[in-house]
């Protein structure tokens, strides 16, 4: 995936329960071969790479073989940065959703002040200031954990309760009070919009998706769901 001049590879090596030595050293051969081919790249168009940047960061492994490139062994990294969206190794997008609901939650912190407009004014207001916040990425965001979800629930249960102007001791269930507001569910939200991206990528018949849609993955790992398959469920 290229965006400017961010360029993100995403390697995939199939392996069968047990991973062996031959796995392993083919899969090191695959990033190995990637990232050159990356260099190659970035000397044809004049591009210099910003070390401070690079990160390699695995998914799978728990021991993953040692990367060298022009003689240069590249450290691993536990998590790392792309387009605003946080990664981690392990429980991938904790970071993610605590970044989401944290700014979130400071913006609608903000629009307290405007608690008196009119209902339709202020679910406006939700769904272009806030609601954008809670979904992005999107297709990452429907892998997350049903924890994960809960937690980008409550910032937008708060921002239910806003714009009907309820204080405790509550009596409407949050429930029908969405149904009230026209405001889906944010697990209903984030698998239809995951579900549009990918049919829009799909129609798009791009050679990066046929590739990826031809992987077949033995034993699709636990901690990395398939962000395709949760949307056509």
């Amino acid at each position: 995936m290229q965006y400017a001049d961010d360029f993100t590879q995403v390697i995939i090596t199939k392996f069968h329960s047990t991973i062996t030595q031959p796995q392993r050293d083919q899969h090191k051969i695959n990033v190995e071969e990637e990232i050159i081919k990356q260099n190659r790249f970035e000397k044809e168009w004049k591009i210099k790479t910003n070390i401070a940047k690079f990160a390699i960061i695995n998914i799978g492994f728990y021991k993953a073989p040692t990367i060298v490139i022009n003689n240069t062994p590249i450290p691993y990294t536990n998590d790392t940065k792309l387009l605003g969206l946080h990664i981690t190794r392990h429980n991938f997008y904790v970071k993610q959703v605590e970044s989401n609901t944290n700014r979130a939650r400071a913006e609608l912190k903000k629009l307290n002040r405007f608690r008196l407009l009119k209902t339709k004014l202020k679910v406006r207001l939700y769904k272009a200031l806030i609601l954008p916040l809670l979904t992005y990425p999107i297709i990452p965001l429907n892998i997350i954990s049903d924890t994960q979800l809960k937690k980008l629930q409550v910032i937008q249960n708060q921002a239910v309760r806003w714009i009907s102007n309820e204080r405790w001791p509550i009596i409407c269930p949050i429930e029908l009070r969405q149904q009230e507001l026209k405001i889906e569910p944010m697990r209903q939200r984030i698998a239809r919009l995951a579900e549009g991206a990918w049919t829009q990528i799909a129609e798009e018949n791009s050679h990066f998706h046929q590739e990826n849609s031809l992987i077949d993955m033995i034993n699709p790992h636990p901690w990395y769901p398939s962000s395709l398959a949760r949307a056509l469920i």
